[in-house]
């Protein structure tokens, strides 16, 4: 937890300071979920060797620290 100005805490967890995630051969199938836009803090996103459909989201514009996006 970490604490606000006003004194009051807010919750954080891991997943607020990943910066990595591997989802490669995880059997993946639809559209890429726009939820991947809340990961702020992602650097690479694996999504190769999944059945994903679609076009990209423009959700990886709001990702600014993504540097790595794998073959989706």
């Amino acid at each position: 937890m970490t604490e606000e100005d006003d004194g009051k805490y807010i919750r954080t967890t891991a997943v607020d300071y990943l910066n990595g995630l591997n989802l490669s051969s995880s059997n993946l199938t639809g559209e890429v979920a726009r939820a991947l836009m809340d990961l702020t803090e992602l650097t690479s996103l694996d999504l190769s060797h999944n059945q994903l459909t679609g076009q990209i989201p423009d959700l990886f514009d709001q990702m600014p620290k993504l540097k790595i996006l794998y073959d989706i």
